[in-house]
Parts: structure tokens; C-alpha cells; sequence
């Protein structure tokens, strides 16, 4: 997998750009090295924060009522609705 993305990279780009790329990345902390990898994503977005939002709010209510705003759930992907979930 190394050899394959630094052959890429080396294709892509100029040599000296190449090597600074390959450089960057250590191998044995992203992909040799248990556990997670050095660098977190955040992922997070408005609309998953909305999400998480509202499924709070269901919670607060304890099932009385659904919150304002529910029904943007019905357009939500279905990625958001894993989120609300």
C-alpha cells in the first residue's frame, strides 16, 4: 500500500513537491502502530448538530410531545437519522 501511494504521488506531482508529500507521512504511527491514528477528524457538521439536537429534545420531553422543528427529520439523509438515532 506505501509503495503504491508514493508511486501515485511521485505520478502526480513534481519531484520536489513528491518528496515533501511522501515526507509528511509516518507510516508506522497512521498504519503499522495499534490504535487509533495520530490525527482526528471532526466530521461534525450544522446539520449533525441539528440532528443530535433534536434527538436530545425528544429526550428531554420523555416522550409528552415531540419538539419544535421535528419535522426536518423527515428530510434528513439517512446518515443524519443513524445521528438522530
Amino acid at each position: 500500500m506505501q509503495t503504491h501511494w508514493e508511486n501515485f504521488v511521485r505520478s502526480k506531482y513534481a519531484s520536489k513537491d513528491a518528496t515533501a508529500i511522501i515526507a509528511k507521512v509516518d507510516w508506522n504511527k497512521w498504519v503499522k502502530s495499534p490504535g487509533l491514528p495520530p490525527v482526528t477528524m471532526d466530521f461534525k457538521t450544522t446539520e449533525y448538530s441539528e440532528a443530535t439536537k433534536l434527538a436530545d429534545d425528544y429526550i428531554t420531553l420523555k416522550g409528552t410531545a415531540s419538539p419544535a422543528g421535528w419535522e426536518k427529520y423527515k428530510t434528513y439523509i439517512e446518515g443524519l437519522k443513524a445521528i438522530f438515532v
